[in-house]
């Protein structure tokens, strides 16, 4: 039989540990940014030594290492494009699931109100007075017709 007390269903301690494992392996784990940055370092590091064997004299393996670190370059702007781009399409898709939960939320509470009827104020004196909007001209006329209709009873 379960007891009803949590602490002896589970390890308590044991879950603690775990979960501090796994927070320690979260900050530990490289974001894409710190791999972006990593590789930006690496490649100027071989920008310099191009520069250098440049100073040096031109050489095939100085226009090879030029055509490698052209294509590095290439490479590290398009994954930092990359990742901009992705970033601005999570904060889109997050604005727009935010907007989707308010119209969710606007459409529960105008079906809760239709379900339960309109109780306001104004609702329930518009429903237990008859009110008529119309003109004087409109209101003469009736009261002719009226007494007209009374006096030729008689």
């Amino acid at each position: 039989m379960l007891s009803k007390n949590l602490s002896d269903c589970f390890d308590i301690e044991e879950a603690r540990k775990e979960l501090d494992q796994i927070q320690e392996d979260i900050d530990n784990e490289e974001t894409p940014n710190d791999i972006l940055k990593s590789n930006v370092e690496r490649a100027q590091r071989l920008l310099d030594r191009i520069e250098d064997e440049w100073a040096g004299g031109v050489t095939a393996d100085t226009i090879k290492l030029v055509d490698i670190a052209s294509k590095l370059i290439t490479c590290i702007t398009q994954a930092a494009n990359s990742m901009i781009t992705n970033d601005i399409g999570m904060e889109t898709t997050n604005q727009k699931q935010e907007y989707l939960d308010l119209k969710k939320l606007e459409f529960e509470m105008r079906k809760e109100k239709v379900t339960q009827g309109d109780k306001s104020a104004s609702t329930i004196n518009n429903t237990q007075n008859n009110v008529y909007v119309t003109s004087r001209e409109d209101i003469l006329k009736l009261a002719l017709q009226t007494q007209l209709a009374e006096k030729t009873e008689v």
